[in-house]
C-alpha cells in the first residue's frame, strides 16, 4: 500500500472541484449560440437596421422639406412687404 500523502485533495474535494470545472462548463456552453441560429438573428437584425435607416433618410428629406416650405414661406411675405411699400411710396 501506497503512504498517505497529506497534500492530497480528498474524494470530498475532488468532487467539490469537479462540481465547480461542471458549473463553469455549464456557463461557458450556455452563452454559446448555434450557427444556424446566429445567422438567423443577424439577417433579422441587419433587415431591421436598414428599415431603420430608410426610415431617417425619409425623415430627414421630410426635415428638408419643411424647411425649404418654411424659408419660401418666408421669403414670399418678405416680398409682399417690400412690393406694399413700394406700391404706397408710389402713390
Amino acid at each position: 500500500m501506497p503512504p498517505y500523502d497529506d497534500d492530497a485533495p480528498g474524494n470530498k474535494e475532488l468532487y467539490r472541484i469537479l462540481c465547480d470545472f461542471r458549473e463553469e462548463w455549464r456557463t461557458s456552453m450556455g452563452q454559446l449560440v448555434r450557427r444556424d441560429l446566429y445567422d438567423v438573428q443577424r439577417e433579422a437584425l441587419g433587415s431591421r437596421l436598414s428599415k431603420l435607416e430608410n426610415e431617417r433618410e425619409a425623415q430627414v428629406k421630410l426635415q428638408a422639406t419643411q424647411r425649404n416650405q418654411f424659408y419660401f414661406a418666408l421669403f414670399s411675405a418678405g416680398l409682399s412687404f417690400a412690393t406694399a411699400i413700394i406700391v404706397a411710396a408710389v402713390k
